[in-house]
């Protein structure tokens, strides 16, 4: 039984939407494909550097398929403008709590 769980507070006041995965599957699945390159390739090449001496191969495509985040704030309650971007500029943050958090 996953859910998510989406806790807002201003400008909206504090609101509470919880999702369970069956109930994702009400939105519109989005496919993003990104490769993405660790800083810290070619280091080998660089002068005295320490640790891990990667050469040119940390580098990886993966495409992930599932809901958009902006879909699920808007339907938390969250108004957005056209460019996806919450209405309140003071808002800068969303915070992610996983099934793998540490608890302690």
């Amino acid at each position: 039984d996953y859910s998510l769980t989406v806790v807002g507070t201003e400008p909206t006041g504090d609101t509470q939407l919880t999702l369970k995965l069956d109930d994702l599957s009400r939105f519109k699945e989005h496919t993003n494909t990104a490769t993405l390159q660790c800083a810290g390739n070619r280091r080998s090449d660089m002068k005295d550097t320490k640790g891990t001496q990667w050469r040119t191969g940390a580098i990886s495509t993966a495409s992930w398929t599932g809901v958009r985040l902006r879909d699920v704030l808007i339907e938390s309650g969250l108004p957005l403008d056209e460019d996806g971007l919450p209405v309140d500029k003071s808002i800068h943050h969303v915070h992610f709590i996983g099934l793998d958090t540490d608890p302690t």
